[in-house]
C-alpha cells in the first residue's frame, strides 16, 4: 500500500514506554514485556488484542524500532534500521487477522537472543487497524495504531548507572526545585523511582512524596527536575533522596542540606 494513500493517526501516551492509543477501537495487553534470557535461549510470549468497536476490523502486527530523543520524545524507525532492532529475532503468529466485535485474538510470538550477545534489543509492535475514511477522504483509508513494547535483554548485559548530581534550589518563598542527573553506563535500559522527604534538624517530617517511574536508555543521560511545594518556617533542613533501580537491590541515598531564612522586611 502506498504511503500517500494512508492517513496515519498516531497518539502515544508513554509511561515508561507503555504505549496505547486513546482513539483506537483496539485494546492491547500487556503494553510492555521485559524478557531476560541467557544468550542462545529462545522463549515465547502472547499479546492479547481486543476489538472494542461494533464492527469487524482487520488488524496486522507491524514491528518498529524506536529510541528516545531529548525530553523523552519518541522517535520511530522502520524495523531493522537500528542496531538494537528485534527484526531478525522475533516472529508473530498470526501476523494479520480479522476481529469480530468484542472478539479477542491471541497473537503469539517467538524470540531468541543470539549467542554471545550482551546488549539489549527493543521494539514496538503496532497492531495497525485499517478502516474506511469519512466522506471527506474518499479513496483514502484511516490507519490506527495501538502497540506493545518488547525488550529483549541477555542476562549478560551489564546494568550500570551513575548519579552524577543531586541538588536543590529555591525558586520563591515556599517553592523549591529538585534536580537529579543520572547517566546509564550499562547496555540495557534502566528504570528507577524517586522517593524524597524533607526533615528539620530535629527529624521532624515536613514533606514525603515520590515521583513516577523513569526510564533511561543505554548510553543516555537524563536530568530530572521536579518542583517541591511546601511552606517551611525558618530553620535548617535536609532533603532526603532515595533512588531505587529496578532489577537490582540497590537504592542510592543522598542527603541535601539547605536553609530557609526569615522573610526580609
Amino acid at each position: 500500500m502506498k504511503k500517500n494513500s494512508l492517513f496515519i493517526l498516531l497518539f502515544l501516551i508513554i509511561f515508561g514506554l507503555t504505549v496505547e492509543i486513546s482513539t483506537a477501537n483496539t485494546y492491547v495487553e500487556p503494553s510492555k514485556q521485559i524478557i531476560i534470557l541467557k544468550p542462545g535461549e529462545k522463549t515465547t510470549g502472547v499479546i492479547r488484542v481486543l476489538n472494542n468497536s461494533q464492527s469487524e476490523i482487520r488488524v496486522r502486527a507491524c514491528l518498529y524500532d524506536w529510541t528516545l530523543e531529548a525530553e523523552d520524545k519518541l522517535r520511530l524507525f522502520a524495523a531493522g534500521e537500528q542496531e538494537d532492532s528485534l527484526r531478525e529475532l522475533i516472529k508473530f503468529n498470526p501476523r494479520s487477522f480479522k476481529l469480530a466485535p468484542a472478539a479477542v485474538q491471541l497473537v503469539r510470538f517467538s524470540l531468541k537472543i543470539p549467542e554471545g550477545e550482551d546488549f539489549e534489543r527493543k521494539g514496538i509492535v503496532f497492531f495497525e487497524q485499517e478502516r474506511p475514511q469519512t466522506e471527506e477522504g474518499i479513496g483514502a483509508q484511516l490507519l490506527t495504531q495501538v502497540g506493545s513494547t518488547i525488550y529483549s535483554i541477555p542476562n549478560t548485559a551489564p546494568f550500570k548507572f551513575d548519579l552524577q548530581s543531586a541538588r536543590l534550589s529555591s525558586l520563591k518563598q515556599g517553592v523549591f526545585q529538585g534536580m537529579i542527573k543520572v547517566k546509564n553506563l550499562g547496555k540495557a535500559h534502566i528504570r528507577y523511582t524517586v522517593n524524597y522527604k524533607i526533615i528539620n534538624q530535629q527529624n521532624r517530617l515536613f514533606l514525603a512524596d515520590s515521583l513516577s517511574e523513569k526510564i533511561i536508555l543505554p548510553g543516555a543521560q537524563r536530568e530530572l527536575i521536579f518542583p517541591i511545594v511546601v511552606q517551611l518556617p525558618p530553620d535548617q533542613y535536609n532533603l532526603l533522596l532515595d533512588l531505587h533501580f529496578d532489577w537490582t537491590d540497590k537504592t542510592l541515598h543522598r542527603v541535601i542540606p539547605f536553609i530557609v531564612n526569615s522573610k526580609r522586611k
